[in-house]
């Protein structure tokens, strides 16, 4: 392994791009290349999506590394947190039941979210009869057809 030698453009690479992307690998065997670019295509498509960075050493780039289709084991370094924050729940709701005029603004944000985000919406439009409007990119994930629908913005 030529990491941590000092090798000609050596950088930290994964603790360069910590600070802006979803998650980091360092690949050091080649026997875990597969599962690696598995789990990164996992992460950076799941939940909202967003970079991942694979960091692939010279020696691994010039490995012969074996491939393995993708399989359906849990991705064991990424553990996103995913706790409502009440607080915050609260505080939003407040702010619906004191709106004067309140209006959905929603964009491309419910799209990358997945189709259960679409749902919630839609419960939430139920739920609280307030008039919704869309981005271009957030077209979709809202009927159309409803009569809170103020079409898009």
């Amino acid at each position: 392994h030529l990491i941590g030698t000092d090798a000609f453009q050596e950088a930290d690479t994964v603790g360069i791009t910590r600070p802006c992307t979803k998650h980091n690998y360092l690949v050091k065997n080649p026997d875990d290349l597969a599962r690696v670019m598995h789990e990164a295509f996992y992460v950076a498509t799941s939940g909202r999506p967003g970079p991942v960075v694979v960091d692939l050493p010279k020696d691994i780039q010039f490995a012969d590394c074996p491939y393995s289709g993708k399989k359906s084991a849990a991705h064991r370094s990424y553990r996103p947190q995913i706790k409502p924050e009440l607080t915050g729940i609260r505080e939003a709701v407040r702010m619906m039941k004191a709106a004067k005029k309140p209006v959905f603004y929603t964009g491309g944000g419910i799209i990358n979210a997945g189709p259960e985000a679409s749902q919630l919406l839609r419960e939430l439009v139920r739920a609280t009869n307030f008039p919704i409007t869309s981005t271009l990119m957030g077209l979709g994930s809202y009927p159309g057809t409803s009569s809170n629908w103020l079409g898009m913005l």
